[in-house]
């Protein structure tokens, strides 16, 4: 037999448990570490009561009757939303102001695309859904 050919040795149950435990305990704190140093931002739901509802050639927008967090505009570009999403909108939007009810904006507080279609960084940010 050639010594430097090693037998597979055999491992019992318990040091497989042992070692398996120590295993998965490492991995999840890997993929913890990685969640918590990785920056996310989520999407937010606030309410927002419409005071003003417009359209224009760049976008539709509405402004809440109170800022949420500096935010007063919420809108959506005509250029790049398909006419019957755009067409949805409105709807909820005129009937949210119509009958003086607050919508809930869905939105990335993060995100600034506004700007392409006249969205101010300051006080406005892309709307990615409205109900009510």
């Amino acid at each position: 037999m050639n010594p430097l050919i090693q037998p597979a040795t055999r491992v019992d149950a318990r040091t497989f448990h042992l070692l398996s435990r120590r295993f998965f305990t490492l991995a999840s704190a890997i993929f913890l570490a990685s969640a918590i140093t990785t920056p996310s931002v989520a999407n937010e739901f606030p309410t927002c009561k419409p005071v003003h509802v417009a359209v224009g050639p760049d976008r539709i927008h509405v402004e809440c009757d109170k800022p949420i967090s500096s935010i007063k505009y919420f809108a959506v570009s005509t250029a790049y939303t398909e006419p019957a999403q755009l067409a949805r909108i409105l709807s909820v939007l005129l009937a949210a102001r119509a009958a003086g009810k607050a919508v809930v904006v869905e939105y990335n507080p993060a995100d600034t695309s506004g700007n392409d279609f006249g969205c101010s960084e300051t006080d406005c940010r892309r709307l990615v859904s409205v109900s009510f």
